[in-house]
């Protein structure tokens, strides 16, 4: 006895493709990624991050400071490591921070040449004032300031990039905050979720007194809760691998890392002024170099040392700072950006380096 097989009716068909939809939207990236089902074209919405872009036939504007470069890519967007390595990418600021004054108003700037000046005791000595003020932004960092030691650090600044572990010493030199005022300088204050979270965050209570005592006067950017761990790690991790992070436990961000990645997001040249790698330190010369050189403590005392300081740092047994893997990373960056090692000065193959980052 044979069966009868009925037409299909309209509500089979439009179910059959129901289902064919959700078997393609579920299976698709395996389907391609195994060559069954074509690779779409995507085409990223740039204006929602505030960029611009063009073909592959536009040239580069670099402009003046505050004037935006244009990009030379029609492609998605990429990681956050590799558009602060792509000179092609507009380098015109850092969306994760936004406004004390209005948390729409993300930090929006760009720079032909950037100083970033450590605050590193090795800078005593090297007479890069001049040298430093020649560039067209010059970034500072924490709570170090420039009276004194105006020949060897100058006294140009346009940012200051602030740790929350650095406000207390800022907050003591109310006096020089103002006088940068004048300077029209970009503040920037950084923390872990818990120091920018109101209304007891450190970070948030600062900046909320700021405010209040400057008002609009002050150009004062932070970072929302989670940009620390989700943007800058991810920046780190990319840089090192994922394997060697996953055993870097132990370690705490400098805010010199923080600061280069800022400028890195901003500036079409980089110039680090303060940055020792470990040959450095087996040079007599720099040995007994201070931590810090507005430390006021003379060298030959128990204050600390910057290379000491910076040996501890990379054992894995400490919570500390990983300074020399972190100027590594630079180094290893200057191969993709214009980044150049100043007082001291880095022998840096020309050759490009083709294996991990580290």
């Amino acid at each position: 006895m044979g069966y009868k097989i009925n037409s299909p009716t309209p509500l089979m068909i439009g179910c059959a493709a129901v289902i064919s939809l959700v078997i393609v939207h579920i299976y698709g990236n395996q389907m391609r990624y195994i060559g069954i089902l074509p690779k779409p074209f995507i085409n990223f919405d740039l204006s929602r991050t505030g960029f611009t872009k063009c073909n592959l036939t536009c040239s580069k504007n670099y402009g003046k400071r505050g004037q935006s470069k244009v990009i030379a890519r029609n492609h998605t967007w990429p990681s956050h490591l590799s558009k602060i390595l792509d000179w092609n990418w507009a380098h015109d600021g850092m969306r994760e921070f936004v406004s004390v004054h209005n948390s729409s108003v993300h930090f929006v700037d760009h720079c032909d040449t950037c100083a970033v000046v450590m605050g590193a005791g090795v800078l005593i000595g090297s007479n890069s004032g001049m040298e430093i003020d020649g560039h067209d932004c010059v970034w500072r960092i924490n709570h170090h300031g420039t009276q004194g030691f105006e020949e060897d650090v100058g006294t140009k600044i346009t940012h200051r990039f602030v740790a929350h572990s650095s406000l207390p010493n800022l907050s003591k030199r109310y006096a020089m905050v103002r006088q940068e005022l004048l300077q029209n300088v970009t503040y920037i204050l950084w923390g872990m979720k818990h120091k920018v979270r109101p209304p007891f965050g450190k970070v948030y209570v600062y900046a909320q007194h700021m405010k209040r005592r400057l008002g609009n006067k002050i150009k004062l950017f932070v970072n929302p809760e989670g940009v620390t761990k989700g943007y800058f790690q991810k920046i780190f991790a990319a840089s090192v691998g994922n394997k060697t992070f996953s055993t870097m436990t132990k370690i705490w961000y400098s805010t010199g890392f923080y600061t280069v990645v800022a400028a890195l997001n901003t500036c079409e040249k980089v110039v680090l002024y303060g940055v020792m790698n470990e040959s450095h330190c087996k040079n007599p010369k720099y040995s007994h170099t201070k931590y810090h050189y507005d430390d006021k403590s003379p060298n030959n005392s128990r204050s600390l040392k910057s290379c000491m300081t910076m040996s501890q740092g990379e054992s894995k047994h400490r919570l500390s700072h990983v300074f020399f893997t972190e100027h590594r990373l630079f180094a290893n960056w200057s191969y993709h950006r214009d980044i150049t090692f100043r007082a001291p000065t880095w022998d840096i193959p020309s050759q490009r380096r083709k294996t991990t980052l580290l």
